[in-house]
Protein backbone atom coordinates (compact mmCIF):
# COMPACT_ATOMS: atom_id res chain seq x y z
CA UNK A 1 0.00 0.00 0.00
CA UNK A 2 1.04 3.58 -0.63
CA UNK A 3 0.91 4.32 3.12
CA UNK A 4 3.15 1.52 4.14
CA UNK A 5 5.25 2.44 1.34
CA UNK A 6 5.60 6.33 3.20
CA UNK A 7 6.68 4.61 6.27
CA UNK A 8 9.65 2.80 4.73
CA UNK A 9 10.57 5.77 3.12
CA UNK A 10 10.30 7.90 6.24
CA UNK A 11 12.24 5.32 7.96
CA UNK A 12 14.82 5.53 5.76
CA UNK A 13 15.43 9.12 5.89
CA UNK A 14 15.39 8.74 9.39
CA UNK A 15 18.78 6.15 9.14
CA UNK A 16 20.52 8.60 6.90
CA UNK A 17 19.46 11.14 9.21
CA UNK A 18 21.08 9.80 11.84
CA UNK A 19 24.21 8.52 9.65
CA UNK A 20 24.59 12.18 8.66
CA UNK A 21 24.56 13.01 11.90
CA UNK A 22 27.76 10.58 13.06
CA UNK A 23 29.24 11.15 10.01
CA UNK A 24 29.43 15.03 10.78
CA UNK A 25 30.77 14.02 13.92
CA UNK A 26 31.82 17.70 16.11
CA UNK A 27 29.92 19.14 12.79
CA UNK A 28 26.87 18.01 13.23
CA UNK A 29 24.92 20.88 14.82
CA UNK A 30 25.11 22.36 10.94
CA UNK A 31 22.35 19.84 10.75
CA UNK A 32 20.84 20.25 14.16
CA UNK A 33 18.18 22.81 12.98
CA UNK A 34 16.53 19.99 10.72
CA UNK A 35 17.01 16.67 12.86
CA UNK A 36 16.39 17.80 16.46
CA UNK A 37 12.58 18.28 15.59
CA UNK A 38 12.16 14.94 14.01
CA UNK A 39 12.66 13.57 17.60
CA UNK A 40 9.39 14.58 19.36
CA UNK A 41 7.60 13.91 16.14
CA UNK A 42 9.20 10.24 16.43
CA UNK A 43 9.41 10.23 20.27
CA UNK A 44 6.70 11.11 21.63
CA UNK A 45 3.39 8.67 22.10
CA UNK A 46 0.87 11.90 20.81
CA UNK A 47 2.70 11.87 17.10
CA UNK A 48 1.02 9.61 14.42
CA UNK A 49 4.62 8.55 13.33
CA UNK A 50 5.66 7.24 17.05
CA UNK A 51 4.62 3.39 17.08
CA UNK A 52 6.36 2.84 13.46
CA UNK A 53 9.46 5.33 13.63
CA UNK A 54 10.05 5.57 17.74
CA UNK A 55 13.01 3.28 17.83
CA UNK A 56 14.48 5.45 14.86
CA UNK A 57 13.57 8.63 16.68
CA UNK A 58 15.70 7.67 20.06
CA UNK A 59 18.42 6.43 17.86
CA UNK A 60 18.86 9.80 16.00
CA UNK A 61 18.36 11.49 19.27
CA UNK A 62 21.50 9.02 20.57
CA UNK A 63 23.39 9.98 17.72
CA UNK A 64 23.04 13.76 17.91
CA UNK A 65 24.07 13.39 21.88
CA UNK A 66 26.92 11.36 21.03
CA UNK A 67 28.29 14.02 18.23
CA UNK A 68 27.90 16.73 20.14
CA UNK A 69 30.64 19.47 20.26
CA UNK A 70 30.37 20.10 24.54
CA UNK A 71 32.59 23.34 23.58
CA UNK A 72 29.86 24.91 21.72
CA UNK A 73 26.53 26.47 22.49
CA UNK A 74 24.16 23.61 23.26
CA UNK A 75 20.57 23.94 21.34
CA UNK A 76 17.65 24.49 23.44
CA UNK A 77 15.88 22.13 21.70
CA UNK A 78 18.05 19.34 23.38
CA UNK A 79 16.58 21.04 26.84
CA UNK A 80 13.45 21.31 26.15
CA UNK A 81 11.91 19.47 29.37
CA UNK A 82 9.12 17.85 26.92
CA UNK A 83 12.02 15.93 25.48
CA UNK A 84 12.78 14.55 28.82
CA UNK A 85 9.33 13.11 29.55
CA UNK A 86 9.55 11.29 26.14
CA UNK A 87 12.32 9.83 27.71
CA UNK A 88 10.35 8.27 30.75
CA UNK A 89 7.79 7.26 27.99
CA UNK A 90 10.60 5.33 26.57
CA UNK A 91 11.96 3.84 29.73
CA UNK A 92 8.70 2.52 30.68
CA UNK A 93 7.28 1.32 27.15
CA UNK A 94 10.28 0.59 25.30
CA UNK A 95 11.78 -1.86 27.23
CA UNK A 96 13.50 -3.98 24.50
CA UNK A 97 15.59 -1.06 23.56
CA UNK A 98 16.34 -0.23 27.36
CA UNK A 99 20.42 0.19 26.20
CA UNK A 100 19.39 3.02 23.59
CA UNK A 101 17.45 4.76 25.56
CA UNK A 102 19.73 5.19 28.64
CA UNK A 103 23.01 5.83 26.21
CA UNK A 104 20.48 8.71 25.63
CA UNK A 105 20.14 9.57 29.34
CA UNK A 106 24.24 8.90 29.59
CA UNK A 107 24.84 11.39 26.94
CA UNK A 108 22.57 14.06 28.51
CA UNK A 109 24.25 13.62 31.83
CA UNK A 110 27.85 14.17 30.13
CA UNK A 111 26.38 17.38 28.52
CA UNK A 112 25.32 18.45 32.11
CA UNK A 113 23.29 16.25 35.32
CA UNK A 114 21.55 19.31 36.39
CA UNK A 115 18.54 19.12 33.56
CA UNK A 116 17.74 16.14 35.44
CA UNK A 117 17.29 17.64 39.06
CA UNK A 118 13.74 17.70 38.65
CA UNK A 119 10.76 15.82 39.13
CA UNK A 120 11.41 13.83 35.55
CA UNK A 121 15.03 13.29 36.74
CA UNK A 122 13.47 11.62 39.72
CA UNK A 123 10.72 9.46 37.60
CA UNK A 124 14.09 7.86 35.86
CA UNK A 125 15.59 6.90 38.74
CA UNK A 126 12.26 5.46 40.33
CA UNK A 127 11.85 3.91 37.08
CA UNK A 128 15.46 2.40 36.88
CA UNK A 129 15.21 1.33 40.18
CA UNK A 130 12.16 -0.84 39.50
CA UNK A 131 13.90 -2.65 36.86
CA UNK A 132 17.54 -3.30 39.21
CA UNK A 133 16.85 -6.53 39.64
CA UNK A 134 15.45 -7.89 36.15
CA UNK A 135 18.22 -5.54 33.71
CA UNK A 136 20.51 -7.05 31.19
CA UNK A 137 24.21 -6.78 32.18
CA UNK A 138 24.60 -4.38 28.95
CA UNK A 139 21.31 -2.01 30.76
CA UNK A 140 23.38 -2.42 34.62
CA UNK A 141 26.07 -1.28 32.81
CA UNK A 142 25.05 1.76 31.58
CA UNK A 143 22.69 2.27 34.62
CA UNK A 144 26.02 2.15 36.59
CA UNK A 145 27.85 4.26 33.70
CA UNK A 146 24.75 6.90 34.21
CA UNK A 147 25.46 7.01 38.65
CA UNK A 148 29.05 7.21 37.92
CA UNK A 149 28.67 10.36 35.41
CA UNK A 150 26.47 11.71 38.24
CA UNK A 151 29.01 11.58 40.94
CA UNK A 152 31.96 12.74 38.73
CA UNK A 153 29.70 15.64 37.50
CA UNK A 154 28.74 16.32 40.90
CA UNK A 155 32.09 16.98 42.49
CA UNK A 156 31.20 15.97 45.72
CA UNK A 157 28.71 19.35 45.72
CA UNK A 158 26.00 17.29 46.95
CA UNK A 159 27.27 16.85 50.39
CA UNK A 160 24.53 17.78 52.95
CA UNK A 161 22.20 19.04 50.00
CA UNK A 162 18.48 19.30 49.33
CA UNK A 163 15.84 15.87 49.65
CA UNK A 164 15.93 15.51 45.97
CA UNK A 165 19.03 13.72 46.70
CA UNK A 166 18.87 11.75 49.12
CA UNK A 167 15.77 10.57 48.01
CA UNK A 168 17.89 9.02 44.60
CA UNK A 169 20.35 7.50 47.26
CA UNK A 170 17.13 5.13 48.89
CA UNK A 171 16.50 4.35 45.72
CA UNK A 172 19.05 2.93 45.42
CA UNK A 173 19.79 1.38 48.83
CA UNK A 174 17.28 -1.49 48.48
Amino acid sequence: SNTASEMIIKNSLLRILKDLVVALNKDSSLVHDVVIPLIPLCCDPKSEYYSLLCEDGLELWSAILKTIDTNAVISTKLLDPALFEMLVNALVNWTEILPLTLTIIRSHFLISFEIFNNDVGMRIFQVLAGYLRTMRDDSVFLTASILDVAIMQDGGQGQGQGEKEKEKAKLYEN
